[in-house]
């Protein structure tokens, strides 16, 4: 374990969002804590520069936050502790979760809502989207540039006969330490659903001739000791994709008025904070800047015993991803916008908020919707 004292004014500088950079950008126990003026304790050699890039980021990050609405409701605070979890769900050692069948039901209960509010208001194409997604997908999404320790690769052994032989005559308690023989990285675990959008386009318009998709998909990401802290590798997402032209353009207001009748139906208070992602890239401190001063990124948080909890998303990404997939010529895409939820966490808040009568709000909810 090695310590020293870094000058960090943890004033300007929130020590838990540095902590979740540096846990992002190592992804071992790298943490920092405020006694003497700002102490270093990892099990890593931590570069000084790289320390004085990530305090810059954050800084960045969070300086310029505001809220610019909220969703007030008759339940201002939680009525009970916030926990992840109904009384019989699991939780498992790689901070994955095994559902009970009142948890299963409720998220079930929750896409219907979200996917039927959401064709109700934006005249949506409801779609699924698989687990795998090509790796060269997400390469050409720029995901490797912007994220680069959260992608989880999907190896396979090469089609090489003494290759696999070779796996197969080693020891079985050896076999983990032979994983390097796994060569074929083709496919990668799906961080972020509407990437198959992008992607698929040209399929999913010619079959359907629509521009406004509502997804289910799961998402994955590794976020190093971030993982072993609360945040799922793996989770639940309804999101919501708009590819626009010049005719068929979606304001970022309404979507937030969207989201405003979605959570009063829940009874959730919400506020609708602009943000940033942490970016690891040369141009991280830009792309930070650009995302809070044009609002493009607005974070839907909901407050839990002291605590924030960040349950979704709007996002505007201009002509970034359009001209990446070649979409602007061939089929008018000008820009591109997507916003979504995680289930597990809008779940979580649910629990926090209305503790066993969750289901029950939801059923009220969907039938009020199909009155």
């Amino acid at each position: 374990m090695k310590i020293r004292v870094c000058k960090i004014d943890f004033t300007t500088v929130p020590i838990n969002e540095l902590n979740k950079a540096l846990a992002f950008y190592y992804g071992k126990s790298a943490y920092m804590t405020d006694e003497d003026g700002g102490t270093l304790c990892s099990d890593v050699d931590i570069d000084d520069s790289v320390i004085n890039h990530l305090t810059m980021l954050t800084k960045s990050f969070h300086s310029n936050n505001k809220i610019i609405d909220k969703v007030l409701t008759q339940n201002e605070h939680p009525c009970c502790q916030m926990h992840s979890l109904s009384s019989t769900d699991i939780e498992l050692e790689n901070n994955t979760l095994i559902f009970d069948n009142y948890s299963i039901e409720c998220m079930h209960l929750l896409k219907l809502i979200y996917t039927q509010m959401a064709d109700h208001s934006f005249s949506t194409c409801h779609v699924s989207v698989p687990n795998l997604i090509e790796t060269t997908h997400l390469q050409t999404a720029g995901y490797f540039e912007k994220f680069p320790t959260q992608a989880m690769l999907s190896a396979t052994l090469p089609l090489d006969p003494a290759r696999v032989k070779d796996f197969i005559g080693i020891q079985q308690e050896n076999q983990l330490q032979a994983l390097e023989l796994l060569t074929d990285k083709k496919y990668a675990l799906n961080p972020v659903a509407c990437y198959h959008v992008y992607s698929n386009f040209s399929k999913l318009y010619n079959k359907y001739q629509k521009h406004r998709f509502t997804i289910e998909g799961k998402a994955h990401r590794y976020e190093g000791k971030n993982s072993e802290n609360g945040r799922l590798i793996e989770f639940n997402m309804a999101e919501i994709v708009f590819m626009e032209n010049e005719s068929n353009q979606i304001q970022t207001n309404d979507l937030i008025q969207f989201y405003k009748k979605f959570f009063l139906m829940l009874n959730l208070p919400i506020e609708f904070k602009t943000s940033s992602d942490a970016f690891f890239t040369v141009d991280a401190r830009l792309y930070a800047q650009l995302q809070e001063r044009t609002a493009s990124k607005i974070e839907l948080i909901c407050n839990l015993d002291n605590k924030t909890l960040a349950i979704g998303s709007i996002n505007t990404h201009h002509d970034f991803f359009s001209k990446r997939f070649n979409l602007t010529n061939r089929y008018g895409v000008i820009s591109t916008k997507c916003t979504g939820i995680g289930i597990e966490r809008l779940l979580i808040a649910l629990y926090s908020y209305h503790s066993n009568n969750v289901k029950e709000l939801l059923i009220h909810a969907y039938s009020s919707l199909n009155k």
